[in-house]
């Protein structure tokens, strides 16, 4: 942008003295003018490029707006004066007194303000650019520190329970022992690693879930009453990690399957360009009353929000002493 101004004003300048110069007598060759252009564009510009480099970074957005007048008028005096002084030694003595009149030294004041307001509109334009990149910035480092910290909120109530169920194995010399103990090893390194990515495979998110309900099967009585429907899941499809375990974590978490009518209903399903989610549960007494109890749901609300703001419709409700959730993703 700067360059075009440059030569733009430099192709009018130069045509300017062609056509005006022998109306007053005048007769300087085309290298003569060039010569004499290429030393007045940088007078004419140094106080609107002392203005965009300096004066408004180091004065007006300081708010030093005093010092800012007045480094401003010196600055378009000194350029008046310096370009007048350049006319004169460029045309000759013999214009010397018009040369050097107030009029004629004045007469530049109206381009110095022109291109200053230039100046100021593209250094302003330029530092608001600037904000907003910072502010982007800032925005996604806040978003993905938030999401760390939510992803972080995972309940880890399950897996000590888990390994409280492990002991109980081994100390029975159950068989179940070891792969359940693998089980849990690969739900925890897809945890600590997989999940660090912004998006996993759908099918890694929902082997995750497999898993979680397996282990939640601990007791054969149990294993009647937890129903899962998975669809065919394309292979192409990626998902945010941890999604889904935060609704399934709640369903077991307030569902008893001590109890006779309990139950624990999930399916997931891929259709045209939207994952559906379905979890239902019956409400009973908890069996689990940790820390961490309320905010699960709070939890994925926001991770959705920030994930997928326009593109998700979450219900959740409790009616007939069944608790629901249905979240439409779409991908």
């Amino acid at each position: 942008m700067h360059g075009s101004v440059w030569l733009i004003f430099l192709y009018v300048n130069i045509r300017y003295l062609q056509n005006w110069l022998p109306t007053i007598g005048l007769h300087k060759s085309f290298w003569q003018v060039l010569g004499y252009s290429l030393i007045y564009l940088p007078l004419l510009f140094a106080a609107p490029y002392a203005h965009f480099f300096f004066f408004v970074p180091k004065f007006f957005l300081e708010k030093k707006y005093v010092l800012y007048l007045l480094f401003l008028l010196i600055s378009f005096v000194a350029g008046s004066y310096l370009t007048a002084i350049l006319d004169y030694a460029f045309i000759g003595n013999e214009n010397q007194d018009w040369l050097l009149s107030n009029t004629h030294v004045w007469s530049r004041i109206p381009l110095l303000v022109l291109f200053t307001l230039l100046a100021t509109w593209a250094r302003m334009t330029e530092e608001i650019q600037k904000q907003q990149k910072k502010q982007q910035q800032l925005e996604q480092q806040q978003t993905a520190a938030e999401l760390k910290w939510l992803k972080a909120q995972v309940n880890p109530h399950f897996f000590f329970n888990a390994l409280n169920n492990i002991h109980s194995l081994v100390h029975l010399k159950d068989d179940k022992a070891g792969p359940t103990l693998v089980k849990l090893a690969e739900m925890m390194r897809y945890v600590l690693y997989e999940s660090e990515s912004k998006t996993v495979p759908l099918q890694h998110e929902i082997d995750y879930l497999l898993k979680y309900v397996d282990l939640q099967s601990f007791k054969e009585r149990w294993k009647a009453k937890i129903k899962l429907s998975i669809g065919k899941l394309p292979s192409d499809i990626f998902i945010a990690p941890l999604l889904f375990i935060n609704f399934v974590e709640n369903a077991f978490k307030h569902c008893n399957l001590e109890e006779e009518k309990s139950f624990v209903s999930i399916s997931i399903e891929v259709t045209d360009n939207k994952i559906l989610f379905a979890c239902k549960n019956s409400v009973g007494d908890p069996v689990v009353k940790d820390a961490t109890s309320g905010i699960g749901l709070e939890n994925v609300k926001q991770r959705l929000q920030l994930l997928y703001p326009d593109r998700h419709v979450l219900e959740v409700k409790e009616e007939h002493a069944v608790f629901s959730v249905m979240l439409a993703l779409t991908i």
